[in-house]
């Protein structure tokens, strides 16, 4: 389970607000394949979306597992509902695919990691959500960790007046 957000204002002008919120279920089969169910949902005001939700079952494999190179790759289908504050509304199903990078290279216990997922809208072809993630985490105190991440979301299928392409530098904190 994962959730996060931004709220954000340059100049006393805000020009981010959006969260979004994942689950998944994964299921160990044989070696390095597993098979699983995902949900999620999110919200970006600023792309005009009130509302996208995505579920569907996914297959992976982990291809490498060593702490200096780790990638794990998974491909699926889901059923993407996406509600438009001002544009209309659309339903589709999608292909989907996730694609983990990361490695300890750095020492100390730091990891470089790139986090990359992607949504096809299997009835428009052209349609197209790619958000990819690029950042370096370091532990701080019993399980909390820091990172500097470069965040890429990009939306073929964005709705009139919005923009393509949105990028975020963010500092985080989380637990594992």
């Amino acid at each position: 389970v994962e959730a996060f957000g931004e709220v954000n204002e340059a100049n006393s002008i805000k020009n981010a607000e959006n969260w979004t919120a994942r689950a998944r279920y994964d299921r160990i089969q044989t070696g390095n394949w597993y098979w699983g169910g995902g949900a999620s949902a999110q919200q970006d005001l600023f792309a005009d979306l009130d509302l996208r939700t995505s579920i569907g079952p996914y297959v992976g494999r982990k291809f490498f597992t060593d702490p200096v190179f780790a990638l794990e790759a998974e491909t699926g289908l889901a059923y993407i509902t996406e509600d438009f504050i001002s544009a209309e509304d659309r339903e589709y199903l999608g292909s989907t695919w996730d694609v983990r990078m990361q490695s300890n290279y750095l020492g100390g216990d730091s990891r470089l990691y790139i986090d990359h997922k992607g949504i096809w809208n299997l009835d428009e072809a052209s349609n197209i959500v790619l958000n990819t993630t690029f950042g370096l985490a370091f532990p701080l105190l019993y399980g909390v960790e820091a990172s500097a991440e470069l965040v890429l979301d990009l939306n073929t299928g964005a709705v009139e007046g919005t923009e393509e392409l949105d990028q975020t530098y963010r500092i985080r904190v989380g637990y594992a």
